[in-house]
C-alpha cells in the first residue's frame, strides 16, 4: 500500500477533510490533496508525517477505526489507550513503503554518480 493510499484510508476512516488535517499539521490543504492523490511524494526527513500520525491517533476513537487499523497495519493487538504508542505505530506504518522507495532511489542516484 502506497503512502497516498494509507493517508486516504486514514482520512476516510476518521472522516477528516484536507482542510481539517491541514489546520492540525500546519500544511496547506492543496498539499495534503496532492499527497492523498499520489501527486507528491513524502520526503523522508519531514516531521509533518509525525503530526499526521498524532492527529489520526487522537481521532481514531471508535472501535471500528481501531479494528481497521489493526487489520491494515497487520498487528494482532495494540494498546489504543496509549496515545503516543498508537501515534508511533501509525507513523511507522505510513513511512514503511516510503523509506524503501527512498532507499531504492538513493541507490540508483549513487550508482549514476559513481558512473
Amino acid at each position: 500500500m502506497k503512502f497516498s493510499e494509507k493517508l486516504s484510508l486514514l482520512m476516510d476512516l476518521t472522516q477528516t477533510t484536507n482542510s481539517a488535517l491541514a489546520r492540525n499539521t500546519s500544511l496547506d490543504p492543496s498539499f495534503i490533496s496532492r499527497l492523498r492523490n499520489g501527486k507528491r511524494k513524502v520526503p523522508r526527513e519531514q516531521n509533518y508525517v509525525w503530526s499526521m500520525a498524532d492527529y489520526f491517533a487522537k481521532h481514531c476513537l471508535k472501535d471500528y477505526c481501531k479494528n481497521v487499523l489493526l487489520q491494515v497495519m497487520d498487528i494482532e493487538d495494540a494498546d489504543f489507550t496509549n496515545h503516543e504508542r498508537l501515534a508511533n505505530l501509525i507513523n511507522q506504518w505510513l513511512l514503511v513503503g516510503q523509506m524503501q522507495e527512498n532507499a531504492v532511489l538513493k541507490g540508483f542516484l549513487d550508482d549514476v554518480s559513481a558512473f
